[in-house]
C-alpha cells in the first residue's frame, strides 16, 4: 500500500505541473465558482492552454478569464480581449459524439507569469520526422482534472481574506475501454467508479488531460516518474448506471494534428 500511495504522489507532482484549474471570476473571490479544467502546452514558441471547447464558451459573457493551481492560494486573473480562442472543428453544440476541444493561446506577458507556477507540456515531442508517435493506452493511464464537488471554503491565507479550496484529481485510470475515430478526429473512453472516495460527479475536470505515465523504481526503492505523455482530453460524462460513468476523451490523434495544426496556423 505505501508504494502505491508514494506512486500515486509522485505522479501527482508531475502532472500538477501542466494542469489548471478555470474559474469564473466575481467580485467577490469567495463567490468564484470552477468551470473546467486545462493543460498549459507550447508548440515551438506558441504557449496555450489546451482544453475542451465548452469551457471556453463558459467566458463568452465574461471579461475575465481566472485560473486555479493545485495545492496554491494563488488567484491568476488575466483579461479575455489578451488571449486568442481557437476550436478545433467544434460545431458550436455540446454533444457526446463531439468534437469538444479548443486552445486558448497565450501572450508572451502571461506566459512569463504562469511559468512562475507551472510549466508548458512541449507537444513536439510526440512528433518524429513529422509523422505522430503512437501512444498506448493500454496501462499507466492518468486523468487529472479539478472536480467541483470537492471546492470548500478555506481560511485567510496569503494576504486573501477568504479562499477557495479547489482540488485536483489525479485519477489512475490504467487503461482505456474504447478507442475509435471519427472523420479528423479520435476518442477514447473509459470507466470510473462512483462510490468509496471517488467523485460522484466529475464536472469540473472536463477540457482536463488524460496522461500516460512510465514510472520506474530507483536503486534505493522510491519512484521516479521517466515520462508523462498527454494523450487526450476530457470531455463529456455519461449518467451513473450501477454505480459507474464513462468519461469520453479526445485522444492522442485530436491533439498532436488537429489541435497542432490549428495552432500553428495562428500568428
Amino acid at each position: 500500500m505505501d508504494d502505491i500511495m508514494e506512486y500515486i504522489q509522485k505522479v501527482q507532482e508531475r502532472l500538477a505541473w501542466y494542469t489548471v484549474g478555470f474559474v469564473r471570476v466575481k467580485t467577490d473571490s469567495r463567490d468564484d465558482n470552477l468551470c473546467g479544467s486545462g493543460t498549459l502546452v507550447s508548440f515551438n514558441t506558441k504557449h496555450a492552454i489546451l482544453t475542451a471547447a465548452h469551457i471556453v464558451e463558459e467566458f463568452k459573457q465574461s471579461s475575465h478569464i481566472g485560473l486555479c493551481f493545485s495545492n496554491n492560494a494563488y488567484r491568476f486573473i488575466f483579461p479575455k480581449d489578451h488571449v486568442d480562442i481557437i476550436y478545433v472543428g467544434w460545431s458550436g453544440k455540446t454533444i457526446e459524439e463531439g468534437p469538444d476541444i479548443a486552445l486558448i493561446q497565450l501572450p508572451v506577458s502571461e506566459c512569463e507569469t504562469l511559468e512562475t507556477y507551472k510549466s508548458f507540456y512541449e507537444l513536439s515531442c510526440m512528433i518524429d520526422g513529422g509523422e505522430i508517435k503512437t501512444a498506448n493506452y493500454s496501462e499507466g493511464i492518468f486523468l487529472t482534472g479539478f472536480i467541483g464537488e470537492w471546492t470548500r471554503d478555506g481560511p485567510p491565507e496569503a494576504g486573501f481574506d477568504a479562499t477557495k479550496n479547489f482540488c485536483m484529481l489525479t485519477g489512475g485510470i490504467g487503461k482505456t475501454d474504447n478507442y475509435w475515430q471519427t472523420n479528423d478526429f479520435d476518442f477514447c473512453s473509459f470507466t470510473v467508479q462512483c462510490k468509496h472516495d471517488n467523485p460522484n460527479n466529475y464536472q469540473g475536470s472536463s477540457g482536463g488531460g488524460l496522461w500516460k505515465v512510465i514510472a520506474r523504481k530507483t536503486d534505493n526503492g522510491s519512484f521516479a516518474v521517466e515520462n508523462a505523455i498527454l494523450c487526450g482530453v476530457a470531455y463529456w460524462q455519461t449518467e451513473i448506471a450501477n454505480s459507474e460513468r464513462h468519461i469520453i476523451c479526445h485522444a492522442y490523434r485530436s491533439i498532436y494534428d488537429c489541435a497542432i495544426r490549428a495552432l500553428a496556423k495562428t500568428a
